[in-house]
């Protein structure tokens, strides 16, 4: 058990360092999907310009500089209106989660035990075989 603890504490410090390396790239995509989206939005706004306005209005129609003010404008408050998450968020949930349990060999040998396990997909059916022989070839001394 001892070297087991030690072996997660090492993956635990992996798993911070992967998670500071990616907490960085992963602001970097965010923001760079923002931009995507901004430019493919004010391109869509511009090849449907009715969108702009509900009022066709002769004053602006032909004025391409004001379409793409007012493209951009939309483009922005859409992207604003998105909740965009957080780096840190998406990272959050990663951790190493350790549960001991204390299963003896008796245990092994309860059948009730090694179906509710089954039952949960805690094991498989493999491994329900496997510890059911286990159970059985050892003999627990009193």
């Amino acid at each position: 058990k001892p070297k087991f603890v030690e072996e997660i504490k090492s993956l635990e410090k992996e798993l911070v360092e992967v998670t500071n390396n990616s907490l960085l790239l992963i602001s970097i995509q965010i923001e760079s999907t923002k931009e995507k989206l901004k430019k493919d939005l004010i391109d869509f706004y511009l090849q449907y310009p009715e969108l702009i306005s509900n009022q066709n209005n002769l004053f602006w129609n032909d004025n391409e500089d004001y379409k793409v003010i007012e493209a951009t404008n939309l483009a922005n408050e859409t992207i604003y209106n998105i909740k965009w998450p957080k780096a840190f968020e998406l990272l959050k949930v990663f951790g190493i989660k350790i549960d001991f349990s204390d299963i003896t060999f008796e245990d092994l040998q309860n059948e009730k035990l090694l179906n509710e396990l089954h039952e949960r997909k805690l094991i498989d059916d493999v491994d329900i075989n496997n510890l059911a022989d286990f159970g059985k070839a050892v003999k627990v001394s009193e």
